[in-house]
């Protein structure tokens, strides 16, 4: 390669975001990896199967550190782990899932009091044809590089879809054996938040679906779900908004592709409608 042409692949390669693949993981708390630009961790389950513990180093800002992790494939159990230590190798705290052939994703915010160089330990234990992903991101990691979240409603927690002026939103399932999850994300007011699922497919073809309101932590306060084989269902609940600010809610669906799902939110809560 020629001078001119590597320094053009290098620029082009510069420019591009950057995810740590296994090549880049670290096994040693006294050495960690950096934690990439965007937040992003994602790879596969050890080789042989078995556990692994995975080390990145980040500076953080006193504020909330918002993460999501997820673990598919493998057709067996299996579980990953994040943990948020101090600059000492110290846990902070931390939080698991445990998933099968369907895959599971959980999200949690860990709560930064002080700034300063913190440690992230991502333990995948199962089978090696399993993969997993974490992000990262929240207020305490100002400067990260939002990751690409694709056509149509978010998947992301750390980049959720904002509600509509209308309250409407919709999709289709996009089928298989896994579980699909989306993010939405509202400035509410205390009040009552009104909700309604409608989903709708081919007679006879299974349609799930659940929708959770996430406290500040990332994790589900209230929630409902609609399982149905009509060729259209709905369900409805209020959730009981106790604070003015932003919120999240998420929804999961499973079924086939030709299904496809509304959500419509509404009530005083919802104070751009």
């Amino acid at each position: 390669m020629t001078g001119r042409k590597f320094a053009a692949a290098f620029l082009l390669s510069a420019l591009l975001p950057v995810t740590a693949h296994a090549e880049n993981f670290s096994t040693s708390v006294l050495n960690p990896a950096a934690l990439p630009a965007n937040g992003v961790v994602t790879g596969n389950y050890p080789t042989g199967g078995g556990q692994a513990n995975y080390y990145f180093a980040v500076d953080l800002k006193p504020g909330a550190f918002a993460s999501q992790i997820s673990a598919q494939g493998g057709g067996k159990y299996k579980t990953l782990t994040l943990a948020l230590l101090d600059g000492a190798g110290a846990k902070i705290d931390s939080y698991y899932i445990t998933a099968s052939d369907d895959g599971r994703e959980a999200t949690h915010v860990f709560s930064i009091d002080s700034g300063g160089r913190y440690i992230i330990r991502v333990t995948p234990e199962g089978p090696e044809a399993s993969a997993f992903h974490v992000a990262l991101g929240g207020s305490a990691l100002p400067d990260r590089q939002p990751a690409e979240t694709g056509s149509g409603n978010s998947k992301s927690f750390l980049d959720p879809t904002p509600i509509p002026a209308n309250g409407v939103v919709s999709g289709k399932f996009p089928g298989g054996a896994a579980s699909s999850y989306y993010y939405f994300a509202g400035d509410l007011k205390a009040g009552q938040l009104m909700t309604q699922i409608t989903l709708t497919g081919r007679p006879g073809a299974m349609k799930w679906a659940s929708l959770e309101l996430l406290n500040d932590q990332g994790r589900v306060d209230q929630e409902y779900h609609l399982s149905r084989t009509d060729a259209s269902a709905d369900a409805t609940k209020n959730f009981a908004i106790d604070r003015s600010g932003r919120h999240v809610l998420r929804l999961t669906v499973q079924g086939v592709e030709t299904n496809a799902y509304k959500i419509e939110f509404g009530g005083d809560a919802l104070a751009a409608k």
